[in-house]
């Protein structure tokens, strides 16, 4: 809904809106790739399913998905510092700021 809105705002062409809708999913899915291989089997799964889901769904899941997003790096970083990892702490971290700044920026922030 948001996206239908800044593209009516921006007067954006059916061309125009597409372009924005694949830039959204595909950003927010490099962004939760970034996260990479996590040694956690089952919390690599989930990123996984999170990922295909935001290239899979449609735009009206972005916000939903990027809050499961968001969750799901707060759950690794957690996980890093209850292995005592400050190295993986610090990068998740990094990863996290990162789509936190997108999610907020794309308006997908609820």
């Amino acid at each position: 809904m948001r996206i239908a809105l800044v593209i009516k705002f921006l007067g954006l062409t059916a061309v125009g809106a597409t372009m924005t809708e694949q830039y959204l999913i595909g950003e927010l899915s490099q962004l939760i790739g970034d996260f990479g291989s996590v040694p956690d089997e089952f919390l690599q799964s989930v990123l996984l399913d999170v990922r295909r889901s935001v290239e899979q769904g449609s735009t009206a899941d972005l916000p939903m998905l990027a809050r499961e997003a968001m969750g799901l790096a707060e759950l690794l970083c957690m996980t890093a510092l209850a292995r005592c990892d400050a190295r993986q702490f610090n990068f998740y971290l990094a990863k996290a700021a990162a789509l936190d700044e997108f999610v907020v920026s794309a308006g997908l922030a609820a």
